[in-house]
């Protein structure tokens, strides 16, 4: 209900949060399945993989750096620095 709490805000605290605990946050990317995991990595700045196995309709995901099809298709992606 707090207007001032975003997706993009969300992700920002996740990653400080981590950081704090000694987490290697330098290269984060965000693997969504949703419209809203993909504007709230955009607004955070970082690298989106659309999840294509999840829950987004047709074209929902297309403005992510890719769209993986599946959970192997995803970590391909991921170690092949590809959203890099």
């Amino acid at each position: 209900p707090d207007p001032a709490c975003t997706k993009a805000t969300v992700i920002v605290s996740a990653l400080e949060r981590l950081a704090e605990l000694g987490v290697d946050t330098t290269r984060p990317v965000l693997l969504g399945d949703r419209k809203w995991d993909v504007e709230g990595a955009r607004a955070a700045g970082i690298p989106v993989i659309g999840a294509g196995w999840g829950y987004a309709e047709p074209g929902e995901l297309c403005s992510a750096d890719a769209v993986a099809v599946d959970v192997s298709a995803a970590r391909g992606l991921l170690l092949d620095g590809v959203a890099a």
